[in-house]
């Protein structure tokens, strides 16, 4: 029995695969700081007196030195420089004694990780003035606080008179390559708190006011006795 090959079936076709580009594995430029790990780094405390005394390196978000102590609170994420990634705005606390301050702290997302903004966007003091709510925004983060004033009495336990709210984001300044606090909502310097003075955000009051003492002033302005609003650091 002789075997042979024959030819090929002319309906048989031969296929190519199809090559499917597999998911790409390289990681975004700038990662959202919604995974970073803010209480397990160095901070930096706004109310340090120098530099050498300012960084404070959280664990398990708590820490405290031979005067303070230290805690991390509730984190707001909002895009604060309009690149489209999370950064973070969070409640860092200080308590030495019976002072008490809840600073917000801006940290924003960078191809090198978490950035500490320098500076705070608001805070918190016993008997001072009072945030009342710190949400994302359009441009940045909108605090909703309560400022104390000098001029009218107001107990401890209550709100500040005169109520303000504020749309703050970070720029970085090409001057120095630092990233700042500005205004976003209107017309404002860095800083986060400079803003044109609006209707209502003035209380009348009836004592005079000198530019300088001189020999008709009934109420000479002495050092440290400057009086107004507790509107920022």
């Amino acid at each position: 029995l002789l075997a042979g090959c024959s030819s090929p079936d002319s309906e048989l076709k031969t296929t190519t695969p199809t090559l499917v580009p597999s998911p790409s594995k390289t990681a975004p430029a700038i990662k959202s700081l919604r995974d970073a790990d803010l209480g397990n780094t160095t901070w930096i405390d706004p109310l340090a007196a120098s530099e050498k005394d300012s960084k404070v390196m959280l664990v398990d978000s708590k820490a405290s030195d031979e005067f303070s102590s230290f805690e991390l609170g509730k984190i707001v994420y909002a895009d604060l420089n309009g690149d489209g990634v999370d950064d973070a705005v969070a409640a860092f606390t200080s308590t030495s004694g019976n002072a008490y301050w809840q600073h917000y702290i801006a940290w924003v997302a960078t191809k090198q990780g978490p950035v500490q903004v320098p500076g705070e966007i608001a805070y918190t003091h016993n008997c001072g003035s009072t945030v009342r709510s710190v949400v994302p925004a359009k441009r940045g983060i909108k605090i909703t606080e309560y400022l104390r004033s000098d001029f009218q009495d107001t107990a401890c336990s209550e709100n500040g008179p005169l109520k303000q709210e504020r749309t703050v984001g970070v720029q970085k300044s090409a001057r120095d390559d630092q990233y700042h606090l500005v205004r976003t909502d209107q017309p404002g310097g860095y800083g986060g708190y400079c803003h044109p003075e609006a209707k209502g955000e003035t209380i009348a009051v009836s004592i005079p006011i000198y530019s300088a003492p001189n020999a008709k002033s009934k109420m000479p302005l002495k050092p440290q006795a400057m009086m107004g609003y507790m509107a920022g650091p």
